[in-house]
């Protein structure tokens, strides 16, 4: 009896592990499969921007969140147009830019998040050659990592990166200058990692 009663233990026990193992590889599966398509962040749609000619861009814009990012109104500034707020601008009439001159940091907006960019079109808003560092982390790993030099006149810059599986992207810039960016091209992921 003594032996059978082990057995019938130790079974039930492999079905439980069995069961453990199928349910996180279709937690896995949702996962995966909650991904979004591409988007392009133009900041034209930043809720209330068309009210003033700057203003924050706020947690939760395109499912990110937003660390020392503003939006500019360039048909309110015209007196900007040999900046490079306008050689940014690809499309509508917003830009993103940084915060006096501090890193801007895009983060996911819920724990296990991730994001991929692709590219975005970027330029120096005032001091030619302007150095930009731009990091990529994941669990605060780093994943990737590109510096540039930036020029305030057209053409803009083009940065294709095709980075994947971010929580979070930082544009530094070391000089103590200020960047604009338009059509951020990215993917997020719609789906939190279950525990």
């Amino acid at each position: 009896m003594d032996k059978a009663r082990a057995f019938y233990k130790a079974y039930t026990g492999q079905m439980d592990n069995i069961k453990t193992v199928q349910s996180v590889r279709l937690q896995l599966l949702f996962v995966v499969s909650q991904s979004s398509s591409t988007l392009v962040i133009t900041f034209d749609d930043v809720p209330n921007s068309s009210l003033n000619y700057t203003i924050s861009i706020p947690n939760g814009y395109k499912n990110l969140n937003w660390t020392n990012g503003l939006v500019l109104n360039t048909t309110a500034r015209p007196d900007y147009r040999l900046t490079g707020f306008y050689t940014a601008l690809k499309s509508g009439q917003f830009v993103g830019y940084n915060v006096d001159h501090k890193p801007l940091t895009i983060h996911s907006s819920a724990t296990g998040q991730t994001f991929n960019v692709s590219s975005f079109t970027i330029a120096a808003t005032l001091v030619n050659n302007t150095q930009l560092t731009i990091v990529g982390q994941r669990s605060c790993e780093l994943l990737y990592t590109q510096t540039l030099l930036l020029k305030v006149r057209p053409p803009a810059t083009v940065i294709v990166l095709n980075w994947i599986n971010l929580d979070s992207l930082i544009l530094t810039v070391t000089n103590g200058s200020q960047f604009a960016m338009d059509d951020l091209s990215v993917s997020v992921s719609s789906a939190a990692i279950i525990t």
